[in-house]
C-alpha cells in the first residue's frame, strides 16, 4: 500500500481549499488531503520553494516537513486518521488513508446510530392515570407510642410487678 514515503523529494506545487477540507498538492498532482476540519490549512508562501522532504508518523499525529535538502523550514501536523493521499502513479483513482488498516477499513460495522435512538417513554394508561388522579388514603399509623401510653404501660407493669397475689 503507498504512503506517504512514495512522496518525498517532490517539490510544493500549491494549496487547495480552505478551512475543512484542504489539499497539499506536489508536483506530478501528487495529493495528500486533510479531512480533519480542525486543522487549519497552512499558508501556500510558507511552502513556496521547498520540497516534500519526510514524514513522521506516530499513533498521534502525522507531521509534513518541508524544507530544501535536509533542511527543514516548515512542517504540518495532521491526524493520522483524516488525511488521504493520492496520485496519477498509483494503480487506483480513489484516495487512500494511508495509515488506516485495510483490515480495520473493512471491517468497521455500519453505524448503528439511527436504530439506537429512544423513543422516549410510553404514555400512562388509564388505569395509571385514575390512581394519579384518586387522591392517597390516609398513611396506617405507624407513629412509636406517645408519652402518655409509655407511662401507662410502665405504671400497668409497676402495679402487677409491685401486687402480691394469694396462692
Amino acid at each position: 500500500m503507498p504512503d506517504l514515503t512514495y512522496f518525498i523529494g517532490k517539490p510544493f506545487e500549491s494549496i487547495e481549499g480552505e478551512d475543512g477540507e484542504w489539499t497539499v498538492v506536489l508536483e506530478g498532482n501528487s495529493r495528500i488531503t486533510n479531512k480533519d476540519v480542525n486543522i487549519k490549512p497552512p499558508e501556500a508562501k510558507d511552502l513556496l520553494g521547498t520540497t516534500f522532504v519526510r514524514p513522521i508518523f506516530s499513533e498521534l499525529d502525522t507531521r509534513l516537513q518541508f524544507g530544501t535538502l535536509d533542511d527543514v523550514t516548515h512542517e504540518l501536523t495532521l491526524n493520522p486518521l483524516l488525511y488521504t493521499i493520492s496520485d496519477p502513479g498509483f494503480s487506483t483513482d480513489e484516495e487512500i488513508y494511508p495509515q488506516v488498516p485495510v483490515e480495520i477499513e473493512d471491517e468497521l460495522p455500519p453505524d448503528p446510530s439511527a436504530d439506537r435512538i429512544a423513543e422516549g417513554p410510553e404514555p400512562p394508561t388509564e388505569e395509571e392515570m385514575k390512581m394519579l388522579e384518586t387522591p392517597e388514603a390516609p398513611a396506617p399509623e405507624d407513629e412509636p407510642p406517645t408519652e402518655e401510653s409509655g407511662d401507662e404501660e410502665e405504671s400497668g407493669d409497676e402495679e402487677s410487678g409491685g401486687e402480691e397475689t394469694p396462692a
